[in-house]
């Protein structure tokens, strides 16, 4: 007798504005916190482009929002925690399940380590060798300055890496009733670009600079030529074989889903935006 294979719901929404993304991963958390639900992963991107902060990060005192701003960006605030990111080439991933779930036992780590797995799974499919980071690594920048380094200037545990250099980075939250990982999977090199907004010395963007030349790669970097939609394919290929789950036939999401993303969407503002203080995990 066959076993049946727990279904899981997939989503793959469009490239979106930063406090759309934000907003549907939060309302996808609530909704999974309300009620039973399956196990949630959701692919997006970023138009236009944007910088996420951690949750207790505050725009002022990490970021030159006039200058971002000049240039046609976004900043937003993430319910989880970690550091800035600069979202520009890159495949942005988000897993939401209940603390119920085998997913979410064993605390923050097994939950990071479990996801990883999946996700190297299939960066593996999509011809790129992908391991899992086995030890801690946080750079220096040399002097005391007013900014945390960019999400991408280190590597945590479990990290995803190729040849120890950071691929992806993720943040996670955690919450009495679900957990919430996304995270960002490094298409091209642009993540860089977080050196012209950060707060800091001169002295120090340098060091942050030398540290993301040395310390992150990206897909392209590593001489896959492929697309979004492949990737996306290999990834939840990934995930099916990792996990044994299947798939939700529909990869969209419903509407009374979509009204109250856009409705927390709705004049958004990162200076204003505060979060409750249940559990938390930051490894971007």
């Amino acid at each position: 007798m066959s076993t049946r294979k727990e279904c899981w719901r997939l989503i793959v929404t469009p490239p979106s504005p930063a406090a759309w993304n934000m907003a549907c991963d939060e309302v996808l958390f609530q909704l999974v916190s309300s009620a039973p639900s399956p196990v949630i992963v959701r692919f997006y991107e970023w138009r236009p482009y944007a910088v996420s902060l951690g949750r207790s990060q505050w725009p002022e005192n990490e970021i030159e929002l006039d200058a971002l701003r000049r240039d046609g960006y976004d900043c937003v605030r993430r319910i989880t925690g970690g550091r800035a990111v600069f979202h520009a080439e890159e495949l942005t991933y988000s897993v939401v399940c209940g603390r119920g779930h085998p997913l979410a036992a064993g605390g923050v780590h097994a939950t990071y380590e479990r996801t990883s797995e999946a996700l190297a799974c299939g960066l593996r499919l999509a011809g790129i060798r992908a391991e899992l980071a086995r030890v801690t690594h946080h750079p220096s920048p040399g002097s005391a300055c007013r900014s945390a380094p960019p999400c991408f200037g280190s590597v945590a545990r479990s990290e995803i890496v190729v040849d120890g250099r950071k691929l992806v980075g993720s943040a996670q939250y955690r919450s009495t009733a679900a957990v919430l990982q996304h995270g960002s999977i490094l298409t091209g090199a642009a993540h860089k670009r977080i050196l012209e907004y950060l707060r800091v010395e001169e002295g120090v963007r340098q060091q942050y600079l030398r540290n993301l030349e040395i310390g992150t790669t990206c897909l392209r970097e590593l001489g896959w030529c492929g697309t979004t939609d492949g990737l996306i394919h290999a990834l939840a290929d990934g995930f099916a074989g990792h996990f044994g789950i299947v798939w939700d036939a529909d990869h969209s999401l419903a509407p009374h889903e979509m009204s109250l993303i856009d409705t927390k969407a709705h004049g958004r503002n990162c200076r204003e935006t505060r979060y409750p203080g249940d559990m938390d995990g930051g490894n971007g």
